[in-house]
């Protein structure tokens, strides 16, 4: 069985956080935290700290279906069964991501 690693979860997430202008995740002496910070409010910010790669994945796989279902609702004013079969299709495929490279449960 494989381990999870940071850098692992970082790089299945490298497309996301480098498109998305309000996400980033930072190295803190006690984790990765994931940041939150969209303008114009751009004096507050939301923050979550990650001790394990696998609350890391968990975090970033959450606020990415966040920000997809947000997008969706924008377009279409709606979120309809379709494209929430969509959103777990999505989920799935992160999910898979993650146990192909590392042969791993998530």
């Amino acid at each position: 069985m494989g381990v999870i690693t940071f850098e692992k979860v970082l790089e299945i997430f490298r497309d996301y956080l480098q498109e998305d202008p309000c996400t980033d995740v930072v190295y803190t002496k006690w984790g990765y935290v994931r940041l939150f910070c969209e303008p114009p409010h751009m004096n507050a910010m939301e923050a979550v700290l990650c001790q394990t790669p696998v609350e890391l994945f968990r975090e970033l796989l959450e606020i990415y279906l966040v920000d997809q279902e947000y997008q969706i609702v924008k377009r279409q004013g709606a979120l309809d069964q379709e494209n929430r079969k969509k959103l777990e299709r999505v989920r799935k495929e992160f999910l898979d991501k993650m146990k192909k490279t590392e042969n791993t449960e998530i």
